[in-house]
């Protein structure tokens, strides 16, 4: 069983939403996994 992975969209997706936001919000990190991902950071 291999890493779980995702689709490159969905991380183009993700910067283009953080790319449209007016600029008041500020979006200081996005954490983007792939479904069933056990762990934010490995090492």
């Amino acid at each position: 069983m291999g890493e779980p992975v995702m689709q490159m969209h969905n991380v183009v997706d993700a910067l283009l939403y953080m790319v449209g936001l007016p600029p008041k919000p500020g979006v200081l990190s996005l954490t983007v996994m792939a479904t069933n991902m056990p762990f934010v950071g490995r090492g």
